[in-house]
């Protein structure tokens, strides 16, 4: 019930095999059984991630839009990589594979989807023990340790070793169809076959950003978790969402609203969401444990950029255009991206070894 802040499942199912046998519900079976029964699992956990959520960021569970892309789960679907067929229940189709490399694991939960653009997928969920071997904390130096920080101007990724990796800038090249398709949707008359033709130009366009994004991450994240010559990552634990948050309004004395300086921070929010800094995060985590590095976050108040990394002075007074420094108590030429790296890569190390 919603005032325990939950839903039955199994009654929900019998709820749902008592009305596969009225008169009108068959089309209820022409289709697997677990494809109907996993929805009413979905529904539960929607409800309960509603609820337990305090920031109230997944809100009411809403029926689909026919635009809006449509998927089921079905869990008893035949998998076989060596003949690359998937074998769908009830209506017995058979869909044709390409299996690249023998995944290994047990095949459970398939998932079909039909995305914005009309594409069907199919993803196959395998499951794998396995045991990931993290390397122990006396053998971790400054040596085997790699510190990144994030960038958003021009520099995307700084290394501790000295490489970096530019922003794409991925939206800047795609901007102006958008802006051109948006346009064309708000003139389009609603309901009409013009404006679906429209709305899936731009549906195709997002898509062309999308994968161009997630193509320069896995890279990216690639080529730094497999590199052989480093035992442990440490990386700032950044707060995105609070990043590319709006300003709060603010109010004077009268209570009459003033200045919040919002219109100076949206670009910088739409920098920052452009760059898909969480999902490269996410993606460098998963990819440094199974490649058998240890994957250290920081404390995001740290202040990398403030310290020097030869004496350990910190100034205060730096400013955010200062990309070069020089320290008052050494005397040393710091760049601002890659003395924080350096700085993260010493506090990981740290962090690493207490634990």
């Amino acid at each position: 019930s919603l005032a325990n802040h939950s839903l039955d499942t199994f009654e929900l199912r019998r709820q749902i095999k008592f009305h596969k046998k009225l008169k009108g519900n068959e089309w209820l079976n022409t289709v697997s059984s677990a494809a109907v029964f996993n929805a009413a699992f979905d529904l539960r956990k929607a409800w309960k991630m509603k609820f337990e959520d305090e920031t109230n960021k997944f809100g009411v569970p809403r029926f689909k839009s026919y635009r809006d892309k449509q998927s089921c789960r079905i869990s008893d679907c035949k998998v076989d990589l060596k003949t690359g067929k998937i074998t769908l229940p009830k209506v017995k189709l058979k869909l044709k594979i390409k299996a690249h490399r023998d995944i290994g694991g047990i095949p459970k939960d398939t998932t079909f989807e039909k995305d914005k653009v009309g594409n069907f997928w199919a993803s196959v969920n395998f499951r794998q023990d396995y045991e990931y071997s993290v390397p122990d904390a006396e053998t971790l130096n400054k040596e085997n340790t790699l510190g990144i920080d994030m960038g958003i101007k021009d520099d995307f990724v700084i290394l501790s070793n000295g490489e970096t990796y530019k922003n794409p800038k991925y939206l800047k090249s795609f901007e102006k169809r958008l802006a051109i398709l948006h346009r064309a949707l708000s003139r389009a008359k609603k309901d009409s076959k013009g404006r679906e033709k429209i709305l899936k130009k731009l549906n195709v366009l997002c898509l062309k950003l999308k994968r161009a994004r997630e193509d320069f991450i896995h890279k990216t994240t690639d080529k730094i978790s497999k590199d052989e010559k480093f035992k442990c990552i440490a990386v700032e634990d950044l707060n995105v969402a609070g990043m590319i948050r709006k300003n709060k309004p603010k109010k004077d004395e009268n209570g009459k609203f003033v200045e919040n300086k919002q219109s100076l921070k949206r670009g910088f929010n739409k920098a920052t969401a452009d760059a898909s800094m969480g999902k490269f995060l996410q993606t460098l985590e998963y990819k440094a444990k199974r490649n058998g590095k240890l994957f250290v976050k920081i404390d995001r108040f740290f202040a990398s950029s403030k310290l020097c990394n030869n004496c350990g002075h910190k100034k205060e007074d730096l400013k955010v255009n200062e990309q070069h420094w020089d320290c008052p108590e050494c005397k040393t030429r710091n760049e601002r991206n890659h003395n924080a790296a350096a700085n993260i890569r010493d506090e990981g190390l740290k962090k690493a070894q207490k634990v």
